[in-house]
């Protein structure tokens, strides 16, 4: 058996041992690092040979302690035992599989040797043995030479590209230092990275020797068989919060100005209305403990083109340790965003559904729907922080009409438009908030402006101007969402 297997590359040291690992009942991978996101992409490789070869369904743990369980997979990093960059040493016992790593780049590799001795096991039994490899240069790769092969039609090639029993087909394209960054900081996703002018269609056989190769472009491969849009090289690069607006026309330097502010101001202004409802409802009383400005203020992560999106991920290392307590807030933000959204889209009793929702949320949706006319007709929404194992949820014209004839009826029994003069004694700036003073009708105002009108209401505090405002006014509390802001007795119009 030993000697029919045959691995590439081929390892530098192999020492065979007595006797067989046979998988148990409750074997497990078990990830062992502190960062096992590192190597989660090849564990997880690791899962689904196991699972297409031996029709066994492996578990993925990640803990510095080894489980109760029998027959585990034990990966770790342990530069004593593998010195060299790179370089891996796997060692296959008949209780155990151990696989330690110099680092990610080596455990990856044990990984792809592992699979290739699972994939010629169909009797589910590995010999015992010690391998041990390194590279000799950081970079591997494999050069094809396709000018004198066959030129396959679109049909063909669309049956060719599933993965079968006997072949193994990949998507490759040229890259670069400066594409394999962007991935690795989580810039592009992974299917920006393939979508280049030379992309081919690679078939290998289990012991990953090439039998083939077709040039083609992503558009003309199925969907099924593509990176899902969205996908960044690793679990923790994936965005916290994205918003794509989807229309004719929307492509790299053909985007409208109006678009991106659009787009940028939706996504914002959602999560800042989200974060409103879930500081302020019961049991959420009083002075917020971190500013509220940073759970929906996030970084801007990076903008893609084809279509316009942008996505945002969680603030960096300076700025999470002042967010240590704002967890479970934004979990809770995230949470209530994919209800609202949910309920919008659900195609039963959905006037009813909508009008449950308090009136933040349903603010919060106006701005994740796209405009009843122009270029944009759709929205795309995602991210971590909704959960549902990165759903992307799609919003129409429809959703907006519904969106919007809900939220019409419920303002017009719970605000009314108010204008008010009066002076600026208090101001928030991280939640973009003031209290309006010496008033025309003797109340003092709590009100929430835009970030469009930041100058003026700061000049205003900071002069003691006195003020004309005008906005809804929530009849239950008598806050105001101004929309128009003047020095009193201005014509002009913010």
């Amino acid at each position: 058996m030993v000697k029919d297997i045959t691995l590439l590359p081929q390892p530098r040291q192999i020492d065979l041992e007595q006797g067989y690992f046979s998988p148990g009942q409750m074997s497990a991978i078990n990830i062992m690092i502190d960062d096992p996101q590192n190597v989660f992409f090849g564990a997880e490789q690791l899962a689904n040979s196991v699972q297409n070869h031996w029709g066994l369904s492996w578990p993925i743990i990640a803990s510095r302690s080894l489980p109760e369980v029998q027959k585990n997979i034990i990966i770790n990093l342990d530069k004593k035992s593998v010195s060299h960059s790179q370089g891996y040493w796997l060692l296959i016992q008949p209780d155990q599989i151990k696989l330690l790593g110099c680092d990610y780049q080596g455990i990856f590799y044990g990984i792809q040797t592992l699979r290739q001795l699972v994939s010629q096991s169909p009797d589910k039994q590995l010999p015992c043995c010690q391998i041990q490899d390194w590279p000799d240069f950081p970079n591997r790769g494999v050069l094809l030479d396709i000018s004198r092969d066959k030129v396959y039609t679109l049909e063909t090639l669309f049956m060719l590209v599933d993965e079968d029993d006997q072949a193994m087909r990949f998507i490759v394209a040229p890259t670069d230092a400066r594409i394999v960054h962007q991935l690795e900081q989580g810039l592009i996703t992974v299917r920006s990275a393939l979508d280049q002018a030379l992309v081919w269609v690679v078939e290998a056989d289990y012991a990953y020797a090439p039998t083939g190769v077709w040039s083609i472009t992503l558009a003309d491969l199925p969907e099924s068989v593509l990176p899902q849009k969205g996908v960044m090289l690793w679990p923790h690069l994936q965005p916290a919060f994205s918003l794509r607006a989807i229309g004719e026309g929307l492509a790299a330097g053909g985007v409208p100005a109006s678009v991106i502010k659009q787009v940028v101001d939706g996504a914002s202004t959602a999560l800042r209305k989200a974060a409103s409802y879930v500081l302020n409802e019961p049991g959420k009383q009083g002075r917020v403990r971190n500013s509220q400005k940073r759970l929906y203020d996030l970084p801007v992560q990076h903008f893609t083109y084809n279509s316009f999106e942008v996505a945002f991920r969680l603030p960096d290392e300076r700025q999470t340790a002042l967010l240590q307590e704002d967890e479970s807030e934004m979990q809770q933000i995230g949470t209530v965003l994919a209800d609202a959204i949910q309920k919008s889209t659900d195609t039963k009793a959905v006037d009813e559904t909508l009008a449950k929702l308090k009136i933040e949320l349903l603010e919060a949706l106006e701005k994740l729907v796209p405009p009843l006319s122009g270029i944009v007709a759709e929205y795309e929404v995602g991210g971590t922080i909704l959960g549902n194992e990165g759903r992307v949820f799609r919003l129409d014209r429809e959703t907006s009409k519904k969106v919007k004839t809900v939220l019409q009826q419920i303002r017009g029994r719970e605000e009314k438009i108010t204008t008010l003069e009066g002076v600026v004694a208090e101001m928030d700036r991280d939640n973009l908030s003031f209290t309006l003073r010496q008033t025309s009708d003797g109340k003092d105002r709590n009100c929430t402006f835009s970030p469009d009108i930041f100058d003026e209401v700061m000049e205003a505090f900071v002069q003691a101007i006195p003020v004309a405002i005008s906005g809804r006014e929530t009849l239950k509390n008598g806050n105001i969402e101004v929309s128009i802001f003047n020095k009193a007795g201005s014509e002009s119009n913010q």
